[in-house]
């Protein structure tokens, strides 16, 4: 039992730091700014270091052994990042203080402003009927901070119209399941920014309608609640891209491109399976939900066509697809394979054929820039830009500049720092996340026993006791191990997470986290053969077998959600700075080679652009070779 006297020195030091503040003049700053950061009763000896986009190791400024209660950090020389200001007493966290620096805005007229928030997951607060186990309950397996779902979205519209960007892009998940009551409350957002001149385009993502999660809370009962169809989406979102008199339409999907600016061309995606859901009802075994992606054959031919369009008038494209084509970190396909669309690697190497080099996703929920290059063209490559959701840490939207030659995009990250329900919303939506670890561990721990079976049956020594012996004990009984370990890697797992979720992970100290993973392994496996009766020869022999091999087994799966490393050890291998990044892009130049101009004989024949021969004269849009002269058919 600790004396009163070391219980009241503690209660004063608790006290002493949790009277302590620290604070900036205001949120956001630019480039060159002068930059004040206020701490009041800071104990003294404390430090106070400057973290930038979520680095472990203190950059820019700091200032240790403070030796006055109440100070000033003054810098002007901050590129532009999120910054993180930090107080510690006696290597403890005591506060912080969070501010964004960023670049500052030269655009003129002729610049494109666009916003980007994706996986926004409004849940209407009218689906809460009475708040009550069933609602607790779902809300406690969910890391996504639903309940403050719809504040946060009014708090984006907020940000919007603040900062009146010409237009919008919401690449998909815009509600918490396709009930259509919270599809009314995207679009009674949606309409405010449309009354003050705002564009905006939507596409689905694989939680916006057919949905067999479509529900409300009524106390201990959960109720189904309509959802939407896939023709009733169009209609809800018709001002919304849905518009024939404003975007070309997809017959097969509810893909669609429009031209909103005489020099840029915007397609988005549908590329979910949403309309493959089989929706009975609640709780039906027969229900069934497709999360992955599938890019159909004739929505990819849409989309490359209207791309060769846009290169033969000198249009540049912007994709925005809810679902990743790349992979973004190594392995990802083991361990959520629902990330990406079918095929994705290959598709997007067609895209960068067709004059698409720049592609916006969410779905995953992750900042993360992964990018390819087409090798048959050298370094004409595809950027795949992902971003995270804006309910779950560290919940954020972009913002993209494009400069008036068009040939360079600026891309800016930015936060939600506070709600109408919350004042400290990163540090909410940080805690929530910390405490849903299981959310990466039922991944993980597959991983891991599948690592575990691989040893067992494809190493020499796996074969020959003790290691048989062990191997087939825990193989054999994952159900029992599995939360054993749980409560062994919880702690690593939950710091892989949070990492991974900051993004730009190559500029952080991340070795101390894999090193924390090999240890607390080994420590598991001993406690296992030393609770099943293993002789101490032995446990030391199968833990010189484990040093050597669980190093590699995390780095096959964990290398780049630690060390941002996308296509490890290839050309393909990403290390761009995740959260702002200036991307230069080739302008398609309008001449004769952006078509089959090659003179057909006169056989009375079409050739589209890609040299393919057409009988008749064809109905779908597009440009096209008759005789020898180009024809457009609208």
């Amino acid at each position: 039992m600790k004396s009163k006297s070391i219980v009241a020195v503690m209660l004063v030091a608790t006290t002493m730091l949790s009277a302590q503040t620290i604070t900036t003049v205001k949120p956001s700053y630019e480039v060159g700014e002068q930059v004040v950061i206020d701490f009041k009763q800071v104990p003294i000896g404390s430090n106070l270091y400057l973290y930038q986009n979520y680095s472990l190791v203190p950059n820019v400024v700091c200032k240790e052994n403070i030796t006055q209660t109440d100070d000033k950090l003054v810098s002007s020389v901050l590129e532009s990042g999120i910054y993180e200001a930090v107080s510690e007493f006696n290597s403890e966290k005591a506060n912080s203080a969070q501010f964004v620096v960023k670049q500052p805005n030269q655009t003129s007229n002729d610049a494109l402003k666009i916003f980007l928030a994706t996986d926004i997951h409004v849940m209407a607060k009218s689906l809460v009927i009475n708040q009550g186990s069933a609602y607790n309950n779902a809300m406690a397996s969910n890391r996504k901070l639903l309940g403050q779902s719809e504040d946060v979205f009014f708090q984006i519209i907020d940000t919007i119209l603040s900062q009146k960007p010409d237009i919008v892009l919401l690449p998909g998940d815009l509600t918490k399941d396709g009930e259509k009551i919270s599809h009314e409350v995207v679009v009674k957002g949606l309409n405010m920014l449309k009354q003050n001149g705002i564009t905006v385009l939507v596409i689905p993502g694989n939680h916006d309608y057919r949905s067999t999660s479509s529900v409300a809370y009524d106390g201990e009962q959960t109720i189904v609640t309509p959802t939407i169809t896939e023709s009733e989406f169009k209609e809800i979102y018709k001002d919304f891209g849905y518009d024939d008199s404003f975007a070309v339409q997809d017959t097969s999907s509810l893909s669609y491109y429009c031209d909103a600016f005489p020099s840029l061309r915007i397609i988005g995606i549908d590329a979910t399976r949403d309309r493959e859901n089989q929706v009975k009802q609640l709780g039906d075994a027969s229900n069934k939900t497709f999360s992955d992606g599938l890019m159909r054959p004739n929505t990819l031919q849409f989309v490359l066509d209207a791309a060769d369009q846009a290169a033969d008038s000198g249009r540049n494209c912007i994709v925005m697809m809810h679902h990743q084509m790349l992979q973004h970190f190594t392995n990802q396909e083991k361990i959520f394979s629902s990330a990406t669309i079918q095929q994705g690697d290959s598709i997007a190497r067609l895209f960068a054929k067709h004059n698409i080099h720049i592609v916006f996703t969410g779905h995953m929920h992750i900042n993360n820039i992964s990018k390819i290059y087409n090798r048959e063209q050298g370094l004409d490559s595809l950027v795949e830009i992902s971003t995270g959701s804006t309910i779950e840490y560290p919940g954020c939207f972009r913002t993209i500049t494009i400069n008036p030659q068009r040939n360079l995009i600026n891309i800016s990250t930015q936060l939600i720092k506070n709600t109408a329900l919350n004042e400290n919303y990163i540090k909410y939506a940080q805690d929530e996340l910390a405490s849903h670890t299981e959310v990466l561990w039922g991944p993980m721990s597959n991983m891991i026993w599948a690592n575990l079976k691989n040893l067992r049956n494809n190493n020499s020594l796996g074969a020959v006791p003790p290691f048989s012996t062990f191997f087939d004990l825990l193989i054999n009984n994952q159900s029992t191990y599995s939360p054993m370990a749980y409560e062994y890697l919880k702690e690593p797992v939950k710091l892989t997470m949070l990492t991974a979720s900051e993004a730009n992970e190559n500029y952080k100290k991340t070795e101390i986290i894999t090193n924390m993973l090999s240890e607390q392994t080994l420590a598991f496996c001993k406690d296992v053969m030393t609770s099943n009766g293993f002789p101490t020869p032995q446990i030391q022999v199968v833990q010189n077998l484990l040093k050597s091999t669980t190093n590699k087994m995390y780095e096959d799966y964990l290398k780049s959600l630690l060390k941002d490393c996308t296509y490890c050890k290839t050309e393909d291998e990403n290390t761009t700075n995740d959260l702002f990044v200036d991307l230069h892009i080739k302008t398609p130049s309008i001449t004769s080679n952006n078509v089959v101009e090659q003179k057909k004989e006169d056989d009375n024949n079409y050739y589209d652009i890609l040299g393919r021969k057409y009988t008749s004269r064809p109905t779908k849009q597009g440009i096209y070779l008759h005789n020898g002269e180009k024809i457009y058919i609208k």
